[in-house]
């Protein structure tokens, strides 16, 4: 019998959240007919946002150009969790599902606006291992503590929750130290700085 290894599934993390709380495991995600499974798969999925809107190696990107449509708008990426503008330009801000100056309101644009840094979105089978490994024992703790309201029965305590946001941590670390970002050329603020 050849059992391949692969990554930590969304369904994976949900029954981990519910053998957390002692509840039996689930064979699907579309069909939740169990209260406990959905709010656990919520639960999973509102801890991915808040840990993602961060900002990590494998959920950002640089340099964004957005498109304008044929009435000079600007639609977003409904994926996008946060931007900072290209440094010079004009302010930009996600207001609903458009891009716009909140110094004016306006949300025309005679040229495509830019981002110098965007955060992403993912879905949870398409963050590195480390990442759902945290996200999941995050959420199972938050959700046991939602639930079962005691700590005498806690199956995942902060210790779990920090020994893997540690190994989590440390993969961001080495990427971002592989990549030459340092808190010198990492930061465009102090990058200016330290040109002078």
């Amino acid at each position: 019998m050849n059992l391949e290894l692969t990554p930590t599934t969304e369904l994976e993390a949900v029954n981990v959240l519910l053998g957390a709380i002692g509840e039996a495991p689930i064979s699907d995600l579309e069909a939740l007919g169990n209260l406990y499974a959905s709010q656990a798969r919520d639960t999973l999925r509102a801890v991915s946002r808040e840990v993602q809107t961060a900002g990590w190696w494998f959920n950002t990107s640089e340099s964004f150009t957005f498109t304008l449509n044929a009435e000079g708008k600007v639609l977003p990426p409904q994926s996008i969790l946060k931007l900072v503008p290209a440094r010079g330009s004009e302010p930009l801000v996600i207001r609903g599902t458009r891009l716009i100056n909140p110094l004016t309101l306006a949300d025309t644009f005679s040229s495509a606006p830019t981002a110098d840094f965007v955060t992403w979105f993912l879905a949870y089978e398409e963050l590195p291992e480390s990442a759902r490994r945290y996200i999941a024992v995050r959420a199972a703790r938050l959700f046991q503590t939602s639930v079962l309201g005691s700590d005498q029965l806690y199956v995942f305590t902060e210790k779990h929750e920090e020994e893997a946001y540690l190994i989590f941590a440390q993969e961001h670390a080495d990427f971002t130290y592989a990549r030459g970002h340092n808190f010198l050329s990492g930061s465009t603020d102090v990058s200016d700085i330290w040109d002078r």
